[in-house]
């Protein structure tokens, strides 16, 4: 179900607390979704974003949103300035919806 996810290097631990911290329906549209998902993840390591994994655990509606539309609104901000931040803290990725 999450092989996916694994091919790309997401761990089984990560895996786990995708599953305990999102809704089941929130996890079944990312495993529907996956090659948008896995869209995001290579874009979002492109630009430099190395904390996929908490991105994953606490921030899943990235990954499940249109990849276009990620990329559309990462492209509205700065992108260098939104990657330090994003790498200190997963949440700061907020920025991309002001």
């Amino acid at each position: 179900m999450f092989d996916f996810l694994k091919n790309v290097g997401i761990s089984d631990e990560v895996i786990t607390e995708i599953i305990k911290n999102n809704s089941n329906s929130t996890v079944d549209n990312l495993v529907i979704n996956s090659d948008n998902c896995l869209k995001v993840i290579t874009y979002l390591r492109e630009i430099g974003i190395r904390n996929i994994e908490e991105l994953l655990i606490y921030r899943i509606d990235l990954f499940i949103q249109r990849f276009s539309r990620v990329k559309e609104r990462i492209e509205k901000v700065n992108i260098s300035e939104l990657v330090k931040l994003v790498n200190d803290d997963c949440f700061s990725i907020d920025m991309i919806y002001d």
